[in-house]
């Protein structure tokens, strides 16, 4: 069974993944570095930090969000096929994503380098990176180029947004770290994002009426009899 992913660390993975395909030469991380291991001479590290705030707590945001339909499979995990070679699908059951809560983590986004110019170099990176507008970060079309905080889809098993917002940096320029070559920069920010489960339920298949004949019903204005009889069903799809 794989490992799940916390909300926050999925928020931590999403931004790393996008701070990697814009700081080139720079090692970003969404882990708090090993003590045991050197850091690259270029690093980025992004971690949540301090303890999580949910923002609802009456219920207002649960609700689904999607939908999707469960394709059959074997002991081994592979998808069943027809005859025709097309995957089977369970018709009884759909798999629903709900959101559950809005939250907000504190993050901390940490810039490590060996010298200040490289330091410097990639807190201008950086900067730009986390102003980018939302047609370079979700590809909406039509967006403008810039954007006070950086809007990043969610993965690892979660549907929906989160939006970062930072403050800084603050440069460490201490002597001790200085003789330790460890030039590091500190941005302190929020991650908003939704918290959502997925369940597997049962779809509804059909509902069932039935008429009686001469059955009366009054609407507001008028009074009319059903005169047909018997029963019929109606598929939801």
């Amino acid at each position: 069974m794989a490992q799940a992913v916390s909300i926050e660390q999925a928020a931590a993975n999403a931004l790393a993944a996008f701070l990697t395909t814009q700081l080139s030469g720079v090692t970003v991380s969404p882990y708090w570095p090993n003590p045991s291991t050197k850091l690259p001479s270029k690093a980025v590290t992004v971690v949540p930090v301090g303890r999580r705030r949910e923002t609802d707590h009456l219920g207002d945001f649960i609700r689904v969000v999607s939908s999707e339909i469960i394709y059959l499979l074997d002991d081994a995990g592979n998808s069943l096929v027809d005859d025709n070679g097309e995957p089977l699908i369970d018709s009884k059951s759909k798999r629903y994503t709900y959101t559950v809560s809005a939250i907000e983590q504190p993050f901390q986004l940490d810039v490590w380098a060996l010298t200040d110019p490289d330091r410097n170099d990639i807190v201008a990176r950086l900067d730009e990176a986390l102003s980018l507008g939302l047609g370079t970060t979700i590809g909406a079309a039509s967006a403008d180029p810039f954007r006070d905080g950086t809007l990043l889809a969610l993965s690892d098993g979660f549907t929906g947004y989160v939006d970062f917002t930072f403050e800084g940096p603050t440069k460490d320029d201490s002597a001790e770290a200085a003789s330790r070559s460890e030039y590091r920069a500190t941005y302190s920010g929020i991650a908003a994002c939704q918290r959502t489960q997925q369940v597997t339920l049962p779809t509804l298949q059909s509902v069932k009426l039935k008429l009686r004949v001469g059955e009366v019903i009054l609407p507001d204005t008028d009074t009319y009899t059903i005169l047909t009889t018997g029963e019929f069903s109606h598929t939801i799809p």
